[in-house]
């Protein structure tokens, strides 16, 4: 009797202890998306775009995706990249049938992914949620394309697509806005 005691006594102190943990981390509240982006990219590793281009002129493997919209993909993009929005890369990265589609294998839990967008900000978020989800050698392309760009102009497709509608953040020649 005293052992069954001891062991629901133990049982529920994990118990508590698991969910409050949890309950901090759901719970926490920043003040602006800036503050909450921060925070992620203290849990990421950012490489610099001479970093990546190093990377890209290389043997190893790597997978590059761009988590900004189709029509500001469609823009401008680092050769080679896939697009996945930020929305849908929790739920693309592990479906093999998006893979197929794509013509493309399913990357590994330990394969290098650099998550790249237009400043970075989508990019750490997006690194984040892939290292939620077990991915070990998620990097984010720090600066996003907006750096690429201004280092490597030459190192930047584009796709002709019809009807594609405005990209974001070109109105005007303006950069404000997006992330």
């Amino acid at each position: 009797m005293r052992k069954r005691i001891l062991n629901l006594l133990i049982v529920t102190l994990v118990a508590v202890t698991l969910f409050s943990c949890d309950s901090k981390v759901a719970n926490r509240q920043f003040e602006n998306v800036d503050v909450l982006v921060e925070s992620v990219k203290a849990g990421i590793t950012e490489l610099t775009v001479e970093q990546i281009k190093g990377i890209y002129d290389g043997d190893e493997p790597y997978l590059i995706i761009d988590v900004r919209e189709p029509n500001e993909y469609n823009g401008a993009y680092i050769p080679g990249a896939v697009n996945i929005p930020r929305g849908l890369v929790e739920f693309r990265i592990a479906k093999e049938s998006y893979w197929e589609e794509e013509m493309l294998y399913m990357p590994l839990k330990d394969e290098l992914i650099i998550l790249c967008c237009k400043k970075g900000h989508r990019g750490a978020l997006a690194a984040s949620a892939l290292q939620s989800l077990g991915y070990t050698n998620v990097m984010n392309v720090a600066g996003g394309l907006n750096a690429w760009k201004v280092a490597y102009p030459d190192l930047v497709e584009k796709n002709e697509v019809a009807n594609a509608g405005p990209v974001m953040g070109t109105a005007g020649g303006s950069d404000d806005g997006g992330c």
